[in-house]
């Protein structure tokens, strides 16, 4: 185990919490993308994926990358903040 002593507390590389044994990591070096989100920002994102806007128009109207957008509702559903809807990422909406 690679244990690093920060101050008094011995802390682990970020694999070793996650418990990660394989050797490739998907999206790891990605510096385009930004998975990050302010807490003003998710209410708005979870109130258009209920009121049926799609994947890409919610990309739009938050001025972010569609990846960007797909991990933050994977994650939400996930967490059970959001449920599976018609038209799933496509959304229902008609009037886009």
């Amino acid at each position: 185990m690679a244990e690093k002593i920060v101050g008094s507390k011995i802390t682990r590389s970020r694999s070793e919490k996650l418990n990660m044994k394989n050797d490739y990591i998907a999206l790891l070096d990605d510096v385009e993308l930004d998975f990050s989100w302010r807490q003003e920002q998710i209410p708005r994102v979870i109130k258009m994926w209920e009121e049926g806007y799609s994947l890409e128009k919610i990309s739009i109207e938050m001025k972010r990358r569609i990846e960007d957008v797909f991990i933050l509702l994977y994650d939400l559903s996930l967490k059970e903040k959001i449920k599976a809807r018609k038209g799933g990422l496509f959304g229902s909406r008609e009037d886009e």
